[in-house]
């Protein structure tokens, strides 16, 4: 998964990083911001591939679910084979806290279905 922030990239699901640099700079997305998410996909073979399926939820502070979103409603959804990109726009009356983002996604390998899921929390605040 890739989340940027600044000039912060993280990405293909290895967000140790990304967490360890939120903590020590403490970062906090504002309410009526826009979050940009995205991922890269690979196979075995380190090949970009698109999974069959994908969706993301996005649970606000109270754990409560602030939208889902699949492949056809992701935008800007598909920037390149394997490349994927979300922005969510944190509405401005949203309550504050410690949020949540849940990207699944399955891949079809060698005859079987193997699904993947990256779960990453962010911090809202005004």
């Amino acid at each position: 998964m890739s989340f940027k922030h600044g000039d912060f990239d993280c990405t293909a699901f290895d967000c140790t990083a990304l967490l360890e640099w939120i903590q020590n700079r403490k970062v906090t997305w504002l309410t009526d911001d826009t979050i940009r998410m995205g991922t890269r996909f690979y196979d075995y073979n380190d090949n970009l591939v698109n999974p069959a399926t994908q969706r993301i939820i996005i649970y606000d502070s109270n754990r409560l679910a602030r939208g889902t979103y699949t492949h056809l409603t992701m935008w800007p959804g598909s920037i390149g084979l394997g490349t994927w990109s979300h922005d969510y726009a944190v509405p401005a009356n949203a309550p504050t806290g410690d949020w949540l983002i849940s990207w699944r996604a399955t891949y079809l390998v060698g005859g079987g279905t193997y699904p993947i899921r990256e779960r990453i929390n962010f911090k809202v605040g005004v």
